[in-house]
């Protein structure tokens, strides 16, 4: 077994130092968002995955005061027939299409779907001028006791200010008071590697095969942020994930 491919230590991170991390960058309010589940039934898109470069490190401007908007229902009739939101959803398949070549990467972002899509945003008052600073997008797997990361984004004019770190803050705590999750999981390109391990994530072995889901690819990197005790993930299962 290559050194890429050993089990590392997989011990649970302690949250409640995230959660002062996160309560210094969470000077900014969050917003859940009521609107009721969409009916689309269709998979983000599947070509390569986003947990990468799309989403780059820094310090979080706080002056932008931004909002994060979580499990977000892109095609609720609320979120169509808001000026802000609408707007929101526009930029987000404008980057995922960017980022991940993905023709609409809110397609499975449903209750049939799936998928769940938080944002964050700023000048939400502004209406159709609110500006998005970047979203993930992840599904809960309580059989694997995993809130799975798919896809996370920000636009290029907004990196290197902390903006994707305050998204993955952010579904830490989810994960963390969501029951039957212990964990945070997601396959990272080589690039993002350290951006992941500086959150507390551990690498745990490179991936050698695609899933049935296209949501892992090989040469990727399975990671885990444990959020609270519970089983280790068994070893060998390369692509149980995500």
């Amino acid at each position: 077994m290559s050194g890429d491919d050993q089990q590392l230590d997989t011990g649970a991170v302690d949250v409640s130092a995230l959660e002062a991390d996160f309560k210094v960058l969470l000077t900014v309010p969050r917003h859940v968002s009521k609107e009721s589940l969409g009916s689309d039934s269709t998979a983000p898109g599947s070509e390569t995955p986003s947990v990468d470069e799309c989403s780059q490190e820094g310090q979080l401007d706080v002056e932008s005061n931004p909002v994060i908007l979580t499990d977000v229902k892109p095609h609720a009739e609320d979120s169509q027939s808001d000026p802000a939101m609408f707007a929101l959803l526009a930029q987000a398949r404008q980057l995922g299409q960017e980022c991940f070549k993905d023709k609409d990467c809110l397609s499975g972002c449903s209750k049939r779907g799936g998928w769940h899509i938080n944002l964050l945003a700023e000048g939400l008052d502004h209406g159709a001028a609110a500006s998005l600073l970047g979203f993930v997008i992840y599904r809960l797997k309580p059989d694997v006791r995993s809130l799975s990361v798919y896809k996370l984004a920000v636009p290029e004019q907004y990196r290197r200010h902390g903006y994707g770190k305050l998204l993955m803050l952010e579904l830490a705590q989810q994960a963390k008071q969501t029951p039957d999750i212990d964990r945070v999981s997601l396959a990272s390109l080589a690039g993002a590697i350290s951006f992941y391990q500086r959150l507390g994530f551990k690498r745990l072995h490179t991936i050698t095969e695609k899933d049935a889901t296209d949501t892992a690819f090989p040469g990727q990197v399975y990671m885990e942020l444990r959020t609270r005790g519970g089983a280790q993930a068994p070893k060998g299962k390369k692509n149980r994930k995500r």
